[in-house]
């Protein structure tokens, strides 16, 4: 919900956007910028509560390293997902220090670039494009 929701809402102004975060507060903040086109919905990406194939494209931007079990949410996607449309994701990879991740007291997800391509395909999505230095990676993939 942070500042690509934003973006991609002014960029695509005829799209319906829903725009997920596991944290209410960050969704009440979020639905201050009053975008006409986003529904913004309290949720864990790793227990989605869509219907399946219910998404033309599914973006997902710097969220995966918060969440411990990532796996699951990369098939929450991957069932929501309508078959041939695009997966988008840009990530942090490797170990990177994060000061919010010990003041929240969570344990981030660790993975490296190829692991997480792994886990990628594992999840059913044929990867069409990567690019990303060692910390971050950019992902274009689509629902086989």
């Amino acid at each position: 919900v942070g500042i690509t929701t934003e973006l991609i809402a002014k960029a695509l102004p005829y799209a319906e956007i829903i725009a997920l975060d596991y944290d209410a507060a960050q969704i009440r903040e979020a639905q201050k910028r009053k975008l006409k086109n986003v529904t913004f919905v309290v949720g864990d990406a790793a227990h989605l509560h869509f219907p399946e194939e219910h998404f033309d494209t599914v973006i997902q931007v710097l969220a995966f390293h918060h969440i411990p079990e990532y796996q699951k949410a990369m098939k929450e996607a991957y069932r929501v997902l309508k078959k041939g449309e695009h997966f988008i994701m840009l990530d942090m990879t490797g170990k990177l220090v994060n000061p919010l991740h010990f003041w929240l007291q969570i344990q981030p997800a660790e993975f490296t670039q190829k692991a997480f391509l792994q886990d990628l395909e594992h999840a059913g999505f044929q990867i069409l494009k990567k690019k990303g230095p060692d910390i971050y990676l950019f992902v274009d993939s689509v629902k086989r």
